[in-house]
């Protein structure tokens, strides 16, 4: 697995590290660390090169190199890279994503994704190419659970990417908490404190959508009880923090954009793994994978009733994450989802010595 990060970001730790774990455990023989580009190693002692979301560079002449020494080339990724607003802060990584990502399909004997989402805008794109859906899968060992404090607990987790997101439920949040005694926890947006950003947009100046953003939700913010936790250094120290977090409720805002369709509902995951109750925007992705009860329609209305059960019944809270829960172990363990990986990379394994796969340029 080719990776192109040299930080155990969610994507490398979904989408490589904890399949190529699992696979390995299973008697695969799988290369995934973070070094692939730095540490050589034995090309003939694999039979497939996965290529990861989006490099910086033309990756043409390696794969026509492993096509030419009958190597199986597989474009891996979990974003939809052709639907980055332009307005975001992703806009800056947009060019060469976008780029790189066509280069990458168009190469590929295969694509594998992450959603059916992100399957069909690859089919329409790259008619005629396999294209695999595998879901996000955690290791449910990773996680440990919260300690359950006696003050309700409400809170949010994202990039800088989702502050619109976050926005559209603030005012909502707010009046909540004017009406009930809870805190309210924001943790990532960056990996410095809040108020460093605030400073930063502010001093920057130059009119961006997400500028403006941030100073909307600082402000606001320091009209309301609240704590913000920076983003943590790798994913192993984020997912730690998570449960050491101990939220009650983890909300899931997001806005019905095209590239927020193509998403995983990975946040769903991660509070449920951690044992917190999730409430979800009614939009894909959510509306494919959580229960109806679980998710609000982007309304102040819906999400004030859904938040309003959740904070007052205790009892209905503690069913909701008991159900989620029951849900992520049933379908989005690796231990279970690794056999779609398997059955996936076997089929291609089967197809090369068929002569159906290499011999397509």
């Amino acid at each position: 697995m080719i990776n192109n990060t040299l930080k155990e970001n969610p994507s490398y730790v979904l989408r490589n590290k904890i399949p190529g774990k699992e696979l390995n455990q299973r008697g695969h023989r799988v290369f995934y660390q973070l070094e692939a580009f730095e540490n050589s190693f034995d090309y003939d002692n694999y039979d497939i090169f996965v290529f990861n979301r989006f490099y910086e560079g033309e990756m043409y002449d390696l794969i026509s190199y492993l096509k030419k020494m009958g190597k199986i080339i597989v474009y891996e990724t979990d974003d939809n890279y052709f639907g980055i607003n332009s307005k975001l802060p992703t806009h800056k990584m947009r060019k060469h994503a976008i780029k790189s990502s066509f280069e990458l399909a168009q190469h590929a004997h295969v694509i594998t994704v992450s959603t059916p989402n992100l399957k069909e805008i690859f089919e329409k794109k790259f008619p005629g190419k396999p294209i695999f859906q595998i879901p996000n899968a955690l290791d449910l060992d990773d996680y440990e659970q919260r300690e359950a404090r006696k003050k309700l607990r409400i809170g949010w987790q994202g990039s800088d990417v989702h502050i619109s997101d976050l926005l559209m439920v603030m005012p909502t949040i707010k009046k909540l908490q004017d009406e009930f005694d809870f805190k309210f926890i924001l943790f990532g947006i960056d990996g410095i404190p809040i108020k460093e950003f605030y400073e930063f947009a502010k001093k920057r100046n130059r009119g961006d959508k997400w500028e403006k953003d941030i100073i909307e939700l600082y402000e606001v913010l320091e009209t309301m009880d609240y704590i913000h936790y920076p983003f943590e250094k790798d994913y192993a120290s984020y997912r730690k923090k998570l449960a050491s977090l101990d939220l009650d409720i983890g909300i899931c805002p997001l806005e019905d954009t095209a590239f927020n369709n193509a998403k995983s509902c990975l946040k769903f995951y991660e509070y449920a793994a951690t044992g917190t109750t999730a409430l979800a925007s009614n939009v894909e992705p959510y509306n494919t994978e959580m229960y109806k009860k679980d998710m609000a329609d982007n309304t102040p209305e819906d999400w004030g009733d859904k938040l309003r059960k959740l904070i007052e019944d205790k009892d209905y809270r503690f069913r909701r994450h008991v159900a989620q829960r029951s849900w992520l172990k049933g379908c989005r363990d690796i231990k279970k989802v690794a056999r779609d990986w398997e059955s996936v990379y076997n089929l291609l394994i089967e197809s090369r010595n068929n002569e159906n796969i290499t011999n397509k340029k």
